[in-house]
């Protein structure tokens, strides 16, 4: 069996070294252990269904057991499938980001079929159903939240069913005018680190 391409673990401890054990086990303890800084994009297989609103969002990825991949990815601005050839899938990124200041963010959807943007788990944005990315361009599809200073989560799917792929998140920014892409910058950064030496696992 392969081994992953990729590893995350939690390094807010600062130590010098770190010990990655990998292991053929089921399920170990902190499986489910979500990432706090930068962005996790996870893909899965569609299923046929409405995408009218969050539920039915929520329902059909729980539902999809199929997962494509899991990557870190450094932005929310794709126009292709990360994790193989199919253009029946559906996407969520979850990503945590810093804000300085108390104020008002604005945060907007722009995709190909239906999109949904949470902050700190509240829905703020969206744009249910089948459609092009056109009505959406300038962040037509935006709500607002007052956040707080610190690290914040933004959790947002999307659907995908043709040739046209489009997922965008934008913001705008207390005292501006307009939305701009998140860009890579605007996010909590991940640190990078390259393994020195490994070894197999003794015989049990």
């Amino acid at each position: 069996k392969a081994l992953p391409e990729l590893a995350c673990f939690d390094a807010s401890g600062r130590e010098s070294l770190y010990h990655v054990y990998l292991s053929p086990s089921q399920a170990a303890e902190g499986a489910n252990w979500e990432p706090r800084a930068g962005i996790v994009l996870e893909t899965r297989e569609r299923l046929d269904s409405q995408m009218e609103n969050l539920a039915q969002m929520r329902e059909i990825w729980t539902r999809a057991t199929n997962v494509f991949g899991r990557s870190v990815v450094p932005r929310i601005f794709d126009g292709i499938h990360h994790h193989g050839p199919s253009q029946n899938y559906t996407a969520r990124y979850l990503a945590h980001f810093p804000v300085g200041a108390e104020a008002d963010y604005a945060f907007a959807t722009i995709s190909e079929n239906a999109s949904f943007l949470l902050v700190d788990g509240r829905p703020v944005a969206e744009w249910p159903g089948w459609h092009d990315v056109h009505g959406g361009l300038r962040g037509e599809h935006h709500g607002t939240v007052r956040l707080k200073p610190g690290i914040h989560s933004l959790e947002y799917f999307r659907v995908q069913a043709s040739l046209n792929s489009v997922a965008e998140v934008a913001w705008r920014l207390p005292g501006k005018e307009r939305f701009e892409l998140m860009t890579a910058q605007a996010f909590a950064p991940v640190a990078v680190f390259r393994p020195v030496d490994w070894a197999a696992a003794a015989a049990s």
